[in-house]
């Protein structure tokens, strides 16, 4: 039984989207074993092959382990997200899918992720997932609300860098990346900074009734006085 399949087992799941809080725990422990056996096969490999590439993978999944399985600030938020992963988990797990392809198939071109070429790609690859997880995530308030929508984007950036562990901010020409540029447009950081413009209808309409409320019992203050 290879590293893969056992991780797999711990998990227990086919699904790529994030793992719903009360599964975390399992994810978790299949990331670290993945890891494990990547240092065992680089320990055991590194003489008869180029070890390079294993090593940015070790240090992806040390990434994820290290900033979604160790930090407890992030899975004390994490853990109210039931409801929004569940309402975004098909969306998420298209972009993913459409990513780890393009990746998995960059990392079949070569065993060198430094290569320029490969590192191009790859970078742009890990663009284009942010920018559609973000773009689905802020397009649902009703099921994800902005703090929900902005912890699940959190954990996507993560998942994004463990599978490319890469310096993808210096002398990265995303203007050139195939179908355009893949970074975030205005309006999405809009969305993603801009909390009250996330609100949803009914929130607004509930928000401006707490308004009126307000201007009234001024205003009656106002007259007893």
């Amino acid at each position: 039984m290879n590293c893969t399949v056992e991780a797999a087992l711990m998990y227990n799941s086919s699904r790529k989207s994030p793992p719903m809080p009360a599964k975390v725990g399992d994810w978790c422990k299949a990331i670290r074993h993945l890891t494990n056996c990547a240092i065992d096969w680089n320990s055991d490999c590194k003489d008869v092959t180029e070890s390079h590439f294993n090593e940015e993978s070790i240090r992806g999944h040390m990434h994820v382990v290290n900033n979604v399985c160790d930090d407890e600030w992030f899975l004390s938020r994490y853990d109210v997200l039931p409801m929004c992963i569940d309402g975004a988990s098909d969306a998420w797990e298209t972009c993913y899918t459409s990513f780890k392809t393009t990746v998995d198939e960059q990392k079949n071109t070569t065993h060198e992720w430094t290569h320029y070429e490969t590192h191009f790609f790859m970078c742009c690859a890990r663009a284009l997932f942010r920018r559609c997880t973000l773009d689905a995530l802020f397009d649902m308030p009703e099921v994800c609300p902005y703090e929900q929508a902005v912890t699940l984007q959190k954990f996507s950036v993560i998942v994004s860098e463990g599978d490319v562990y890469q310096d993808c901010d210096t002398n990265m020409m995303y203007v050139n990346c195939p179908g355009g540029d893949p970074r975030p447009s205005g309006k999405s950081l809009a969305k993603l900074m801009n909390a009250d413009g996330y609100n949803s209808p009914s929130s607004a309409v509930t928000n401006h009734a707490s308004v009126l409320v307000i201007l009234c019992l001024i205003c009656l203050c106002e007259l007893l006085k």
